[in-house]
């Protein structure tokens, strides 16, 4: 009985040692990515592609790390995209990115768009950004005045 649990914490304290510096290595890269201009066109390429599964990613990364070189691609994309889902993954990445120009097109974008559910989460990705940014201006103002 001992035995196995000697056995049993070896092999947990082997795998935490293995796993800590995989977890450190993972986690630096997601709080400071650097893209170089070649990692930029394969999202942008990535962005346009017919593979449904490689588009939704390079979408999501697009706006996970607010890659502001890509706003036209997927603005472009957003207009040609025949899948809706995709297309509030559109809108959702171009609100990360957090550029009031885009968030602008979203909203001419909400009124044209066929599909229903497209048309309510880009109207409600539009009244988010501009509450967060009203409320940020609050604060900003606020702060001057003291």
């Amino acid at each position: 009985m001992k035995i196995r649990i000697l056995k049993i914490a070896f092999t947990l304290f082997l795998a935490l040692i293995i796993v800590s510096p995989v977890y450190s290595a993972c986690s630096s890269i997601t709080a400071n990515p650097m893209f170089t201009d070649v990692s930029i066109e394969n999202l942008r390429a990535g962005v346009k592609n017919n593979n449904e599964g490689v588009r939704k990613c390079c979408i999501y990364f697009a706006g996970k790390y607010k890659i502001s070189d890509l706003r036209e691609a997927l603005m472009d994309q957003l207009t040609y995209e025949k899948n809706p889902r995709i297309r509030i993954l559109i809108a959702l990445s171009l609100y990360q990115i957090e550029d009031s120009e885009e968030i602008e097109f979203l909203k001419i974008f909400a009124v044209n768009d066929k599909d229903q559910e497209v048309r309510r989460m880009c109207t409600a990705i539009y009244n988010e950004y501009w509450k967060n940014s009203f409320q940020k201006g609050i604060k900003l103002s606020s702060l001057n005045e003291e």
